[in-house]
């Protein structure tokens, strides 16, 4: 979907929180595309809330279990959080 490419103009060019406004409204829009779900993850993760990018790339292993970057993001976000 063209929201997910736009979300990464904003994220590129440093509007974190206007690139995190549209991949959620591209998730509720389109909640079975797991490219936006990794994208939303992203963007969480450059904003540093590190609880909710986890939460994402989970709904993209959900959606997509075989998915071959979440599973990385997923580990690499725990151990920088803790959990």
């Amino acid at each position: 979907p063209l929201a997910n490419g736009q979300g990464y103009t904003f994220l590129r060019a440093g509007d974190v929180e206007r690139a995190l406004r549209t991949f959620r409204l591209n998730v509720r829009v389109h909640p079975s595309y797991t490219n936006g779900w990794d994208s939303l993850g992203e963007a969480y993760e450059q904003a540093g809330r590190i609880a909710e990018a986890i939460a994402a790339f989970e709904e993209v292993l959900k959606r997509e279990p075989e998915n071959g970057r979440a599973p990385e993001f997923v580990t690499r976000l725990r151990a920088r959080s803790g959990r």
